[in-house]
């Protein structure tokens, strides 16, 4: 149980391979937050369903890549919490929380390079395909 702040700055707390049990609050946070990234995954799922005839395929890889991390990490976070719950010594160490949340830092990140970086390339990409094949011979027509 942490006593005051300094406690999370400390290496200590955050590397003993077994930690002990948790509070019942911090329980019903983590499920609440664990929680909020699989809802997100069927929200997703159901957008992307309405939406579907009006994305283009590189949209659709953005909300499917989403999806993935939503779900992925949700049910990842649900296995560590129920891990710490068990007090399984190794598995339920604080430092797997702090892996989960580099895991969704760096899943972000490459989610956020797509959207900046590779997209709109991927998109002007398929217009200049679409303008040149404007002009290009095509079998069959006169």
């Amino acid at each position: 149980m942490i006593t005051g702040l300094s406690d999370l700055s400390s290496p200590s707390y955050w590397f003993t391979p077994n930690p002990g049990s948790i509070s019942d609050q911090t329980a019903i946070l983590f499920v609440v937050l664990f929680g909020f990234f699989v809802v997100m995954k069927i929200l997703l799922r159901f957008m992307g369903r309405q939406y579907v005839v009006s994305l283009t395929r590189y949209h659709k890889a953005f909300l499917y890549r989403l999806e993935n991390m939503f779900l992925t990490m949700g049910i990842v976070g649900l296995l560590w919490l129920f891990l710490v719950y068990e007090m399984i010594p190794f598995f339920s160490g604080r430092f797997w929380f702090i892996g989960w949340c580099l895991g969704v830092a760096i899943w972000a990140y490459y989610i956020v390079y797509y959207v900046r970086y590779e997209l709109p390339a991927l998109l002007s990409r398929d217009k200049e395909r679409e303008r040149a094949r404007k002009y290009t011979h095509q079998k069959g027509r006169k």
